[in-house]
């Protein structure tokens, strides 16, 4: 993730004179008073990252995948399927847990009233038909395709058909 900011973060950083290089790295764009806003750092986590390399430490791209180091668990956001891995020594790859299609099928329906009619378990993705098309809220689908990614730590498609 990329630092964020909104006009009360940058107030507070200007407080403590520490908002000038946030600001540069803005290009003028506009900062709203409410919502966040990207700050492009990836620089500033690849220099992090290869001097912490540089000194024998371990170091993660993400908070997530720390979190799975230390808990030896695959990484909940999929990172080393999605190009942001480290390569770190949990092998998030060799944990991915098995997944039973008719379990996925039943979570759906009970959690989110979705009807499974087909389910393909891969193993690094996920696709599921569901009965509905035209009437499901896309919402409601996004929040049931991230279930699905964090629970079974596969790329995940969900389809209404």
């Amino acid at each position: 993730m990329p630092l964020r900011v909104s006009k009360p973060i940058l107030a507070r950083l200007a407080k403590v004179g520490l908002d000038k290089p946030v600001r540069a790295r803005l290009r003028g764009r506009e900062v709203p008073a409410s919502g966040l806003v990207a700050v492009p750092s990836s620089d500033l986590r690849e220099l992090v990252l290869s001097a912490a390399r540089e000194r024998g430490l371990l170091a993660f791209r993400a908070a997530c995948c720390a979190n799975a180091f230390c808990a030896g668990v695959p990484c909940a956001d999929l990172c080393w399927l999605r190009g942001f891995c480290t390569r770190c020594p949990n092998n998030c790859p060799s944990r991915v847990p098995e997944v039973d299609g008719d379990e996925v099928a039943e979570a759906l329906r009970a959690a989110y009233g979705l009807r499974a009619v087909e389910v393909h378990v891969e193993p690094d993705r996920l696709v599921v038909h569901v009965r509905g098309r035209g009437r499901l809220a896309h919402g409601l689908m996004r929040a049931a395709r991230k279930a699905l990614e964090v629970a079974a730590r596969r790329l995940t498609v969900l389809r209404a058909v």
